[in-house]
């Protein structure tokens, strides 16, 4: 009989722990799942719209910019976001979104991905199309440009010095 009790309470205590460990395994899951589900997706007309959505962005988030051309379009993404849930830039439809003109796109936080812009028929004069810091002490880290165009964004003076794309910070990458 002692042993039958014995047997039963091995058996019980196996049992907890196995649904304790379930347990946590979908506290886990659900903790995962509600910061993606609090993840936003905006779509944006202008830079005056995207620096005005600037100081709410999350990890997770998605700014779209609307099919179209926008020009002369100073646009800052500045955000951080996380190795698993990156701040994301991109289009509302490929090639169909244009920057034109003297647009520039400035990266600057932690974790922010860009990706699909297409740069066409400009020019800067003194900075870079695409410069990853917003100023010598405000630089990106794990940042990423990916799938943009820069075509036939040059100035009329083959002699002046300009850059498409400046990396500053670290471990940021242009693909």
């Amino acid at each position: 009989m002692k042993r039958l009790v014995k047997s039963i309470y091995k058996y019980t205590m196996r049992i907890n722990k196995a649904f304790a460990f379930v347990r946590i395994c979908l506290l886990i899951i659900t903790l995962q799942l509600s910061v993606q589900v609090n993840a936003k997706n905006y779509l944006i007309n202008s830079s005056s719209e995207l620096n005005a959505i600037t100081p709410g962005l999350m990890p997770g988030d998605t700014i779209r910019l609307s099919s179209g051309n926008w020009t002369d379009e100073e646009l800052l993404l500045e955000g951080k976001g996380t190795i698993d849930d990156n701040i994301v830039l991109t289009v509302e439809s490929e090639n169909e979104t244009i920057l034109t003109g003297a647009s520039q796109l400035v990266i600057c936080g932690e974790y922010l991905t860009v990706d699909g812009l297409r740069f066409e028929n400009g020019y800067r004069n003194n900075d870079a199309v695409v410069e990853f810091r917003k100023n010598s002490s405000e630089l990106a880290h794990n940042c990423r440009l990916t799938n943009t165009t820069i075509s036939n964004y040059n100035p009329s003076d083959k002699d002046t010095d300009y850059k498409w794309v400046s990396i500053y910070g670290w471990r940021c990458r242009s693909k």
